[in-house]
């Protein structure tokens, strides 16, 4: 591959909500995308088109990712492109038959970016960036907790435009592990969660004596929940969904001056 060049991409998956997330994350990782909702196209666009690695369900209609693993495997155009297996069921015996038949690796849904981008790190070149190296140092570590992915994705790719380093939780009781288990100069936290509200990450990491600053992004911000979260310490914003690339990284930027200042 020549450097500076886009590896191409294939993601086989029947979802089209996977499919414009993957499209989403993997265009910002540096790769272009192309795409196929069933094995047989899916086949097919991996002989034509030489993908440098797949992304396949393993739940896919038809004929499975399993079975289509298989075929990739034995077709010699397609026997060396490595497949990463996506799946929302997690037992084991599903993760080892992936990997007897010559499967990569493997990525449990929901994912998000720094999954994914682990996952290509071990296949893909690094100069597939548009930037000439990886940034190892940012303006801070940024949470992003949110169980829209959309939401996730947007705000993820315009904090790192910014120059921040992200990471991001699906929910409240993965956003708090990661807040606990690691260090983040802010947490972006939504209110209206399934299991764990942003209510109950915020009172945890509150009694846990944590110190990261927070500031709470949610569509439902009433005069109730100003009061209350603002006698927290930790609270450091409170903004009413919809807030855009640009006003969340406006946010960011005045909330972590304020706290250096």
């Amino acid at each position: 591959m020549q450097a500076n060049s886009r590896p191409l991409v294939l993601v086989v998956d029947d979802s089209r909500a996977i499919l414009d997330a993957l499209r989403t994350i993997l265009d910002y990782e540096g790769c272009d995308v192309i795409e196929a909702e069933n094995a047989e196209d899916g086949i097919q666009l991996a002989k034509d088109r030489a993908p440098s690695i797949v992304f396949l369900d393993i739940m896919l209609k038809g004929i499975d990712g399993i079975a289509c693993l298989q075929k990739l495997k034995k077709i010699p155009e397609t026997r060396e492109i490595p497949v990463m297996m996506l799946t929302a069921v997690v037992k084991k015996e599903t993760i080892v038959t992936c990997i007897k038949n010559g499967a990569a690796d493997y990525i449990i849904k929901p994912f998000d970016v720094s999954t994914i981008r682990k996952k290509l790190d071990r296949f893909l070149p690094v100069d597939r960036y548009d930037f000439e190296e990886e940034p190892t140092e940012g303006k801070g570590r940024i949470l992003i907790v949110d169980d829209e992915s959309n939401i996730r994705e947007i705000f993820s790719r315009a904090l790192e435009d910014a120059g921040y380093l992200t990471d991001v939780a699906a929910d409240g009781v993965e956003g708090f592990r990661k807040v606990r288990d690691s260090h983040f100069d802010l947490v972006v936290c939504d209110l209206v969660m399934p299991g764990w509200k942003g209510d109950e990450v915020i009172e945890s990491l509150t009694l846990s004596h944590v110190k990261t600053k927070i500031i709470i992004v949610s569509g439902f911000v009433s005069e109730e929940v100003k009061t209350k979260f603002r006698a927290n310490p930790l609270v450091s914003g409170i903004y009413q969904k919809p807030v855009g690339p640009e006003e969340i990284v406006d946010c960011v930027n005045r909330t972590l001056r304020k706290a250096t200042s």
